[in-house]
Formats: C-alpha cells, structure tokens, sequence
C-alpha cells in the first residue's frame, strides 16, 4: 500500500468513527459482522434530464467488508438490504439499500 493510500484509509477511519453508527452486515448466506456505517435517507434520485424520479436510502460503509447485493445492513434495529453497489473505491463503498 502506498503512502497516499495509507493516509486515505486513515482518514477513512476516522469519518467512519466521528460520522458512523455502529451496525451489522450479514452478506447473502454469510456470518453477521459489526461494523460502522452512515445512513442516508431520502437521497433524490434524479432522471438524465435532470428530474426527480424518487427517493432513495443510501448507505456508506468501509470496503474491508465486501458489501454485495442481498447482503443486510442492520441499524438501530432496523434492517436494510443492499439492491446495488452505487460507487466502491477500495475504500469505501455507497450503496442502494431499502428497508426490508
């Protein structure tokens, strides 16, 4: 791993801690791990010309945990299950969930 690449899983690490809330991910037919995720909620999803076409839940998590499609987040008792993977960087990963 790089220099730069150490400093960005620093850095990482510390969002996660200061902006994350402390979760569950179970990938599809896995074993629970904890974890630190952030949710966001009501996030406009937005046509190609620019209109929104709804709302949609999101959450963020480290990449270290291979997040796929299937696999459930669970947050303040509430479950989220993973429909997409939106962005993944090696870092972090920005995913479509909705409650199940």
């Amino acid at each position: 791993m790089s220099d730069f690449d150490s400093l960005l899983a620093e850095a990482d690490t510390e969002v996660m801690a200061a902006f994350g809330t402390p979760a569950t991910y179970t990938p599809s037919g896995g074993v629970a791990a904890p974890c630190s995720a952030i949710l966001d909620r009501d996030i406009q999803a937005l046509s190609p010309d620019g209109m929104v076409e709804g709302r949609q839940i999101h959450i963020s998590c480290n990449s270290s945990l291979q997040p796929g499609r299937g696999g459930v987040f669970v947050m303040d008792g509430v479950s989220y299950v993973v429909h997409d993977i939106l962005e993944d960087d090696g870092f972090n990963a920005r995913l479509l969930v909705a409650k199940q």
